[in-house]
């Protein structure tokens, strides 16, 4: 499966990501990103550090780090500053002198080392651990959290410094979640789907989905169903169980508000009809009990229903 390297979607909110990357990338003024976790922000970091045309790019988790360890593994030290430090050891900020460092969920760093990360920022210098001697850096910084450092609340409840976050803040990306912006699910589908494809109707229930997870959980769910179809195109029968489940009961709550309305489906009927369909293609793998019972009937009533209305060739229904 390729990896992303460039957004995807052409929705009004990643536009706006597009264009605040266009006009920071460039640059060498640190950015601060913030977004839910799986909205994409080191595929933004990638793309700012791609546009400075600086090099090299290193990476760093924060949350991924031992508080212990990070100050060690981010400004370096002398030998013998703590018991096992054998020899001097360049940080990972040293190692990115003339590049970029990405230092992901910077709301989850010591108060402690944000100051010294401020310091790196205003004066382009670091202290590894055990000595005072400053060194010169030239680096820059990416910062990225899942936390909404631009509220005070939030920036209280991190222990984030405020003198830190008004450093970051002036060149800041604000990457939406995906449930803001549903248009962009049919080209994500698309392109995890690989060159089999993704069938209209399988869209249609990933689009059903808030994905709380953003485009990390939606990528896992495309790749897993790929797997399922092993080479064809996705259908709804290849994806978790749980969106066509949760997409049947959004459709079920849909034909009732346009019943009530009098809308687009003229009589009770239709909407039954449309409703039973709708279910046998949802879960055409499970058994005349398992259909019946997410349409609360019993089995023999289920298996009138679809001579009434016809559904007896369509898939789903299976005896068991």
């Amino acid at each position: 499966m390729r990896e992303r390297t460039d957004l995807i979607g052409g929705s009004p909110a990643m536009a706006e990501v597009r264009r605040r990357i266009e006009v920071l990338g460039p640059g060498n003024l640190p950015v601060l990103l913030m977004g839910e976790t799986g909205t994409g922000k080191e595929v933004v970091a990638r793309r700012l550090h791609a546009l400075s045309g600086r090099d090299p790019f290193v990476a760093v988790n924060a949350a991924a780090v031992s508080r212990e360890l990070l100050e060690s593994e981010l400004f370096g030290h002398v030998k013998g500053a703590f018991s096992g430090a054998a020899r001097d050891r360049v940080g990972l900020i040293e190692s990115a002198r003339g590049g970029t460092l990405f230092l992901d969920e910077i709301g989850d760093m010591a108060s402690s080392l944000q100051a010294k990360l401020l310091r790196v920022l205003e004066r382009h210098e670091v202290r590894p651990v055990g000595t005072n001697e400053p060194r010169a850096v030239d680096v820059r910084v990416i910062a990225a959290t899942n936390r909404r450092l631009d509220r005070d609340e939030d920036r209280r409840r991190a222990d984030f410094r405020e003198d830190l976050y008004y450093r970051l803040a002036v060149s800041s990306i604000l990457l939406p979640p995906l449930r803001a912006r549903p248009e962009d699910i049919p080209p994500l589908a698309a392109y995890y789907s690989g060159e089999a494809g993704i069938a209209p109707e399988a869209v249609e229930v990933l689009q059903a989905h808030p994905w709380p997870g953003n485009v990390r959980q939606l990528k896992s769910a495309v790749v897993m169903a790929a797997v399922l179809a092993r080479g064809e195109e996705i259908r709804v029968e290849h994806l978790p169980k749980e969106l066509r489940e949760e997409a049947l009961l959004a459709r079920a709550g849909q034909i009732a508000d346009q019943a009530r309305e009098g809308r687009r489906y003229p009589t009770l009927e239709d909407a039954e009809r449309e409703h039973v369909r709708r279910t046998l293609g949802l879960f055409p793998e499970s058994t005349q009990e398992e259909l019946a019972a997410l349409l609360g009937i019993d089995r023999k009533t289920l298996r009138r229903k679809r001579r009434k209305y016809g559904l007896e060739r369509e898939v789903g229904g299976q005896e068991g």
